[in-house]
């Protein structure tokens, strides 16, 4: 018994009753359905959560209009308050798998590797009167947000290529794009996409998406060549056309 003499002779009974209570209280969110998920989370956004199943802990749910998203909960980031979640974003042409951990006011996304399908783009490029082939590879995505801004992004993206249909001034054009890489980083406080033809290191095209949400698409007259667009001006500027959209 003389191993046990540094514990106390008597324990307070509010130890015992707080001990109870955080017992009860991780039980309760340990058996916690995952249909509580969506109320959790801010409705009237791009995309919604529906229909979860499992735990709080690890479950499913439809992704609308994505496709599905499972999810594994890490429990030992939780000591330190911090959530750290495994998720796998799954649907018609999509797969991508990634981490996702957040602490105090910063979301940290990690580990983002996959492949994204024609099937899952060209509803979206529809709405621009497009469609592509070619499947696009994504790995090594990291990024950080502090708020609505982010502070970090990196990674690598990788087109197949392929045949790009699109409309243009009431006219549809066809032309076969080759390969294309792209390089995520930051550039004056904006997470930014230099897109290049591989071997040539030569940036082509640039997308830059802003903290209010506006992308701008900024392409050269290399790209605008390839495209079946040779551009006729004698502009010294690096990018002789420049697209802007709203994107929320």
């Amino acid at each position: 018994m003389a191993a046990l003499d540094y514990l106390p002779e008597r324990v307070h009974p509010a130890i015992y009753a707080g001990i109870a209570l955080v017992t009860f209280f991780a039980v309760l969110a340990w058996r916690a359905p995952a249909a509580l998920i969506p109320h959790l989370v801010p409705q009237g956004g791009p995309v919604t959560l529906e229909r979860a199943t499992g735990s709080l802990w690890q479950g499913r749910a439809e992704l609308e209009p994505v496709g599905a998203v499972r999810w594994t909960i890490n429990l030992l980031p939780l000591a330190w308050l911090k959530a750290d979640i495994d998720w796998i974003l799954e649907g018609d042409g999509l797969l991508v798998a990634g981490n996702l951990s957040t602490r105090g006011g910063d979301v940290d996304i990690a580990r983002v590797k996959g492949q994204v399908s024609p099937s899952a783009v060209n509803p979206f490029l529809a709405r621009y009167g497009m469609s592509v082939e070619g499947d696009v590879r994504l790995s090594e995505i990291e990024a950080r947000l502090q708020g609505n801004a982010f502070t970090h992004a990196s990674g690598l993206l990788a087109w197949t290529g392929g045949t790009v249909n699109y409309q243009l001034g009431g006219k549809s054009f066809t032309i076969d794009m080759p390969p294309l890489s792209a390089v995520l980083r930051m550039q004056e406080d904006a997470p930014t996409l230099d897109i290049s033809m591989p071997g040539s290191g030569e940036t082509v095209m640039q997308i830059t998406l802003n903290s209010e949400g506006w992308a701008e698409l900024k392409m050269t007259k290399r790209f605008l060549e390839v495209a079946g667009f040779p551009w006729q001006g004698n502009s010294a500027e690096t990018y002789v056309l420049v697209v802007s959209e709203k994107l929320f």
